[in-house]
């Protein structure tokens, strides 16, 4: 799901798996290290949801290490990407929708689960 609605998803598939009481994170790409520089307009390359300890994306089960070489190396280029886990909550809802390129919001793709 390279769309831009990689967050969408994440957030999405997320809410879902939360409503059945699971463990839920949003793991989030990107060339920065230090999750406070979040919100200073860094480069997301991809977001992926982990839920009971298991990573997913648009495409099935996922891992950091697929997702930083492929999304960080192949696709962009970047020798050095991050992953940072952040709660599925309004802050980190409100952060996919500012810096990424998404087209199709999350509660659209949530009917569709």
């Amino acid at each position: 799901m390279c769309s831009g609605n990689c967050g969408m998803y994440a957030i999405a598939f997320g809410k879902k798996a939360q409503e059945q009481g699971k463990s839920v994170m949003i793991v989030v790409i990107s060339n920065v290290e230090d999750e406070s520089e979040l919100s200073e307009e860094p480069d997301i390359y991809h977001v992926a949801v982990e839920i009971d300890g298991q990573l997913y994306d648009g495409e099935g089960e996922t891992s950091v290490q697929k997702m930083s070489n492929f999304f960080g190396g192949e696709i962009y280029g970047r020798s050095t990407v991050y992953a940072s886990y952040l709660a599925l909550d309004e802050s980190t809802i409100t952060l996919l929708r500012r810096e990424t390129n998404w087209d199709t919001y999350w509660t659209e793709i949530y009917k569709n689960l």
